[in-house]
């Protein structure tokens, strides 16, 4: 079976049952290239808010820093405890050459929770460069 006729069954079946068929239908949008498709269908909160922050990751990665950071950014607004957004915000910011930028939303993720992964990860980052250091481009 193509891509597209799958697509297209799990579009139907999502009609007709969207708790069941969201998640397959939106990996199937994304393994297509077609995330954005995904967020639309947006039925699940904690899953379109994971796909904004892995949109973001994807504009960065391409180079897409206004998309990337207008993604995560939306990331935040609709899951504001979600570290690991604070973290690619900032490295987003520091490729594209907004330095203050970047240690701002560092700090902001580190002084959030500085227990969890993610905001320890941010403290790290944000001791990494006030030292004068370069972050690892494996994020």
């Amino acid at each position: 079976m193509t891509t597209a006729a799958r697509i297209d069954e799990l579009r139907k079946k999502f009609e007709e049952n969207p708790r069941r068929y969201f998640a397959p239908l939106a990996n199937e949008l994304r393994k297509a290239g077609e995330l954005s498709q995904a967020i639309a269908l947006g039925t699940d909160r904690k899953a379109t808010l994971y796909a904004h922050l892995y949109q973001g990751m994807l504009s960065r990665e391409r180079g897409r820093y206004v998309d990337a950071e207008q993604s995560f950014r939306t990331a935040l607004t609709l899951g504001p405890n979600l570290l690991q957004a604070w973290y690619e915000l900032g490295e987003t910011f520091w490729r594209s050459g907004r330095r203050v930028e970047a240690m701002t939303a560092w700090k902001t993720g580190a002084e959030a929770n500085k227990f969890s992964p993610w905001g320890k990860r941010c403290a790290e980052m944000l001791d990494v460069v006030e030292q004068g250091g370069t972050p690892p481009r494996d994020g």
